[in-house]
């Protein structure tokens, strides 16, 4: 399986961030080459309003990617810490994920079935029938490289989204991963935790 490693960032790589206090999304989407599902905009904008004093400032993008990559990357707010995973895809075209994850400083192993690997990875951490949000494409940022990217979002019974990203040769680990990270930011919480935006700081 493929470990995603944390990099020094080359500032050089990109040029800077302008933000213009209408769509920051924008800027982020044209420096990293990824896209931002819908519904996860509202909230990437948020950073970016904490990010900048005022519309007109430039962000480093080393600033910007290292926020996005603690949240949703390397999320601290998160019941689990992804590993390693087995996939199987049966006759029907159903998916089975085992997930080998770190979970309150143990090595456990989560496994479900479901119609996309996103939904199995769900089941996996007792999140069935949770509104699943996926986005599939490439990315090209510091550290990584252009590699296959995937955004997950699982929804709580309130309706808030929390989101995870993978980032990998195969788009099917990088969607297991992403969805590892979003549940477990979802279960995080659950437990009164954390909201489901970014705090500042």
């Amino acid at each position: 399986m493929t470990h995603v490693k944390s990099h020094p960032i080359d500032a050089a790589t990109f040029a800077p961030l302008a933000y213009n206090g209408d769509d920051p999304v924008r800027a982020f989407e044209s420096c990293f080459k990824i896209k931002i599902p819908r519904k996860m905009r509202p909230e990437i904008t948020q950073a970016f309003h904490e990010a900048v004093a005022n519309p007109g400032n430039f962000l480093k993008p080393e600033d910007v990617w290292d926020r996005f990559k603690k949240t949703y990357i390397q999320p601290e707010d998160s019941e689990a810490v992804y590993i390693t995973h087995d996939t199987h895809v049966f006759g029907d075209g159903s998916k089975f994920v085992s997930v080998n994850v770190i979970e309150n400083d143990q090595t456990r192993v989560k496994s479900g079935n479901g119609e996309t690997f996103s939904e199995a990875v769900a089941e996996a951490f007792s999140l069935t029938g949770r509104q699943i949000t996926r986005e599939h494409g490439v990315i090209d940022a510091p550290g990584y490289g252009r590699k296959a990217c995937a955004i997950v979002g699982v929804a709580q019974d309130d309706g808030k989204i929390y989101f995870g990203v993978g980032i990998s040769e195969q788009h099917r680990t990088a969607e297991i991963m992403a969805a590892t990270r979003a549940c477990g930011r979802a279960l995080y919480a659950a437990q009164g935790k954390t909201e489901a935006y970014t705090p500042k700081g």
